[in-house]
């Protein structure tokens, strides 16, 4: 899973290596260090191109986590869960407390704000401030990605679950796991 891409002396993005070859590349002076990140990248000095084999991008998406590989047929180059929005909540309570303590003042009476809210963000492209969020670390990770990897094909899984269903299916399964343990003690007591 360790590797290393590897990017033309053209800017073309050509096969990831393993890191002992980039470290002998680099050694000779026949790459130099191009990025750290997302993955550690090089830039060949003299070779301006190369074989390139199918690379896919799979991403499967979530609200609070991103899963991501990256594979050819044969090997699997990126492996990894970001997490989308962590302790997101714990950010807004210092506001969140302030806003309480506006709202408790005895103040005088300010007219109603809702007319003068029409050009906010949530009107220019529809989504809600989460949710472009969300959109917008995809498509910067997916750009990231294909920036420094031959990526030829992107697949996004998209899954909508109905989480009421989920929640009655998981209840159902404790409470038949609660009655198979409590039958059980039942039968050892009884021996």
């Amino acid at each position: 899973m360790d590797a290393v891409a590897v990017i033309s002396a053209s800017g073309k993005p050509l096969m990831p290596t393993n890191p002992v070859r980039a470290r002998k590349l680099i050694k000779k002076g026949k790459a130099v260090i191009y990025k750290y990140r997302p993955l550690f990248t090089i830039r060949l000095t003299e070779r301006t191109d190369g074989d390139i084999q199918t690379i896919e991008y799979c991403c499967d998406t979530g609200y609070q986590h991103i899963g991501l590989s990256i594979k050819s047929r044969k090997h699997e180059y990126v492996n990894e869960q970001r997490d989308l929005l962590p302790n997101e909540t714990e950010r807004h309570n210092g506001s969140r407390k302030y806003r309480k303590a506006r709202r408790r003042r005895k103040l005088r009476h300010r007219a109603c704000r809702r007319d003068n809210r029409h050009d906010n963000q949530i009107c220019k492209d529809g989504y809600a401030p989460s949710i472009r969020n969300k959109r917008d670390q995809h498509i910067s990770l997916y750009r990231s990605y294909t920036e420094i990897l031959p990526v030829g094909r992107a697949v996004f899984e998209m899954g909508q679950f109905d989480t009421q269903v989920l929640k009655a299916i998981e209840k159902a399964n404790l409470c038949h796991k609660a009655r198979t343990t409590s039958m059980e003690n039942v039968t050892a007591m009884q021996h």
